[in-house]
C-alpha cells in the first residue's frame, strides 16, 4: 500500500511540474503533494518584447459621423502594426470590430456618450509583438 501511495504522489508531482510550464501559478498550488514543489525548465529561447516607443494618437472629432485617424510615430522600418479600436473598455465598453490594419474608424450612433480608444500592436522581426495604448477621446457626441 505504501508503494501505491507513493506512486500515486509522485504522478501528482509529475502531473503538476508539467502544467506548471503553461500556467505558473499551479507551482505554488496548495493542491500539490506535501514536500513537492513542482518545477519545470524549457530550452525554448524567448524574444525580447519590442517596446513601442510612443503611444498612439487619435486625431478627428469624437462625433458621429466623424472619422477618427490613429497616428503612432518613431517605429523603425519593417514594422507592422494593427489597431484594435474600442470603446471605453469598461464595465460596458469593448473591442469595436476585429483587430485591422485599418488606422481609421467611423464613429456610428452606438459609439455616442463613449469615449474611444486605440490599442496599436506592433511586430517587428526579433521580437515579440508590443503594445501601446492612447489616451481616450472626449466622449462621443
Amino acid at each position: 500500500m505504501k508503494i501505491r501511495t507513493s506512486l500515486a504522489a509522485g504522478v501528482v508531482a509529475a502531473t503538476i511540474a508539467a502544467m506548471a510550464v503553461s500556467s505558473p501559478a499551479l507551482a505554488s498550488s496548495p493542491d500539490a503533494p506535501s514536500g513537492h514543489v513542482a518545477s519545470a525548465t524549457t530550452s525554448a529561447v524567448t524574444e525580447p518584447v519590442y517596446k513601442v516607443p510612443h503611444k498612439p494618437t487619435i486625431t478627428g472629432k469624437a462625433k458621429v459621423g466623424a472619422t477618427l485617424t490613429a497616428h503612432i510615430s518613431g517605429l523603425p522600418k519593417g514594422a507592422k502594426v494593427t489597431y484594435q479600436w474600442g470603446e471605453g473598455f469598461g464595465q460596458y465598453g469593448g473591442p469595436i470590430g476585429k483587430p485591422t490594419t485599418k488606422k481609421t474608424l467611423k464613429v456610428t450612433k452606438s459609439m455616442r456618450g463613449g469615449r474611444i480608444l486605440v490599442i496599436a500592436t506592433v511586430t517587428m522581426p526579433g521580437y515579440a509583438d508590443g503594445t501601446a495604448t492612447s489616451a481616450p477621446t472626449g466622449k462621443v457626441k
